[in-house]
């Protein structure tokens, strides 16, 4: 699951996950973020939400797909695998 924000010349990294995928719910395995450029009191809020839409996308996503969620200028690619 990766995050980006996308502008006319721009595009930027926020977040990379690997998660896996059980019959109920997902597990996060791993996860890099990159919150530079959000406020210091901002960071922590940002990550978690970051971490808690990855992971309901992750567990409303059908196995083996690829989606591209896109909200306000911030697109969200998932591609899960077998």
């Amino acid at each position: 699951m990766t995050f980006f924000l996308t502008d006319a010349n721009m595009v930027k990294l926020f977040a990379m996950s690997v998660l896996y995928k059980g019959p109920n719910e997902s597990t996060l395995l791993k996860s890099v973020f990159e919150l530079q450029s959000f406020g210091y009191f901002q960071r922590k809020s940002v990550q978690e939400f970051m971490g808690f839409v990855t992971k309901t996308i992750v567990e409303r996503t059908a196995s083996a797909a690829r989606q591209s969620v896109k909200e306000k200028g911030l697109n969200l690619l998932i591609l899960l695998t077998k």
